[in-house]
């Protein structure tokens, strides 16, 4: 009898998240929707059953809950998180915000690739970036060979943003005037290096998330990691252009073998493939893999997949499958 709470079941990571439980068939008896005021009485189906959306005060009052999804920003999770566990005191929460990555006693998890960390049975689970889950699932078991050093710049779409982008883009490209832009500068026909904000050495903070949870999630705070992130003009998927120097000798057959032995990651080899042709995927994709002939025990790859799925919501849902299967007797 698992009992669900789903905060910002309104924005694109709610809806998506929503959508998989449906898909997916995830087994729980109850589902609490939560959202801002302004959508408070909504009623959303799931599962075909209606449920009314209600504010963030009045979830507060329940207290039999066993997941809590949280798909809001850092602000309402460092605000909220910690009333729902005091509140529920068997709960885990699965938090697709920012604010428990920092913390060194709390987890990142990517099921495909350390779900094993579920049995830790920590009640706080930390969902990475977005372009975070999509490089380590590419590089995770590359990590065996030792990696020295990444220069990555990332593609990413206004999805990214939630609806916020998306509107910006859409009205953009229909010539519409926007009041309150998601975007310092146009997106459409325009590229933006800059996603966050930029601290005194000019990195963002969007490149900071990204150095930190790659450290931290492969356990090697001595890779070195150089990002650019920039914001694209496409609705949905990320990309990456990533040059990985590894401290031993591989060829690039043993490169090969690990990406193709990781589950949900599939290896292009003998063509390319672009964002709009993986929209709809749950996998990571690598293709255009090559050796740097510049520099010894250096490659090359370029990343995709849908933001929403393997940066957010999929993950979210297979983290909570885990713990269903790990606490539940499901």
């Amino acid at each position: 009898m698992v009992k669900i709470l789903i905060f910002g079941c309104t924005g694109l990571v709610g809806k998506v998240l929503i959508d998989l439980i449906k898909a997916r068939n995830f087994n729980c008896t109850h589902i609490t929707l939560v959202a801002s005021v302004k959508s408070k009485g909504k009623k959303i189906k799931v599962k075909n059953i209606e449920y009314e959306v209600i504010s963030a005060i009045d979830s507060l009052k329940i207290i039999d809950l066993d997941i809590i999804f949280f798909c809001s920003s850092a602000t309402l999770a460092k605000k909220y998180c910690p009333l729902y566990l005091k509140n529920n005191e068997n709960c885990f929460i699965i938090d697709n915000s920012s604010y428990y990555r920092l913390n060194d006693s709390v987890d990142i998890i990517i099921p495909p690739v350390n779900k094993e960390l579920l049995k830790m049975g920590k009640r706080i689970i930390s969902n990475s970036n977005c372009t975070t889950a999509g490089l380590i699932m590419a590089i995770y078991k590359l990590n065996d060979f030792g990696i020295k050093k990444m220069i990555i710049t990332s593609f990413q779409s206004v999805s990214g943003s939630g609806y916020s982008g998306l509107n910006q883009l859409i009205r953009e490209q229909q010539d519409n005037v926007i009041e309150n832009p998601e975007y310092c500068k146009q997106i459409h026909n325009n590229i933006i290096p800059l996603i966050g904000s930029l601290n005194s050495e000019n990195i963002t903070s969007e490149e900071e998330k990204l150095i930190y949870e790659t450290r931290k999630i492969l356990k090697n705070n001595n890779i070195k990691v150089i990002a650019t992130c920039v914001r694209v003009p496409i609705d949905f998927c990320h990309s990456l252009s990533v040059n990985i120097t590894f401290n031993n000798d591989v060829l690039i057959k043993d490169i090969r073998e690990r990406i193709e032995s990781q589950e949900e990651l599939i290896l292009i080899n003998d063509d390319i493939i672009t964002p709009i042709d993986i929209k709809d995927k749950h996998e990571v994709f690598v293709c255009r893999l090559r050796k740097d002939n510049c520099l010894k025990n250096t490659y090359s790859m370029f990343i995709i997949f849908n933001n929403l799925f393997r940066g957010a919501s999929l993950n979210s849902i297979q983290i909570a499958e885990g713990l269903l299967k790990e606490y539940f007797n499901n």
